[in-house]
């Protein structure tokens, strides 16, 4: 029983993928002729097999070596993230290899909510202005929707008043 599992991938991106590596291929190959140039041209056409070899080599290992790469730094990532959560100096990667810290300004950290305050009585006022009656309260049971907030569903059934559940209102 093998180990490895089979994924499958589609033939017109199999197809795609062997014409991309062609074509990177031979951008790799016009770059190696035109820096060998200079090279006697006898020595280059005699290993041209191996060069061809060596650079579908280097273009099948790239791949492999950046997927590699990427799940390192995904551990080491991750690995960062439980030292910060102990320490808590360096909340990302880049902030470690640069040594990074952050630093208060050294004011006060407590939130003044008078503003936050301030904003709630303003728009229970214009809601009062605008509606005529007092802002919806909740029990706590239901959540306060925006539809329910401004009118738009009735508080009894939940429904729009034009909406086919729309019992009315008893009171």
């Amino acid at each position: 029983m093998s180990s490895v599992e089979e994924v499958y991938v589609l033939r017109s991106l199999q197809l795609n993928a062997i014409e991309l590596d062609k074509q990177v291929l031979e951008i790799l190959k016009t770059q190696v002729s035109n820096t060998a140039k200079f090279i006697n041209v006898g020595v280059v056409g005699n290993y041209q097999p191996e060069i061809d070899a060596l650079l579908k080599l280097i273009l099948w290992k790239i791949p492999h070596i950046l997927n590699w790469t990427e799940k390192g730094v995904k551990v080491v990532s991750f690995v960062n993230l439980l030292v910060f959560m102990l320490q808590g100096r360096y909340p990302t990667l880049v902030d470690r290899l640069l040594s990074h810290r952050i630093v208060s300004s050294g004011g006060s950290r407590n939130p003044d909510y008078q503003f936050t305050s301030r904003e709630l009585l303003w728009h229970s006022l214009n809601w009062s202005k605008i509606s005529g009656r007092a802002p919806p309260q909740g029990t706590g049971r239901e959540m306060l929707t925006p539809a329910l907030i401004w009118g738009l569903l009735d508080p009894v059934c939940g429904e729009t008043p034009s909406g086919a559940g729309y019992q009315g209102r008893t009171n």
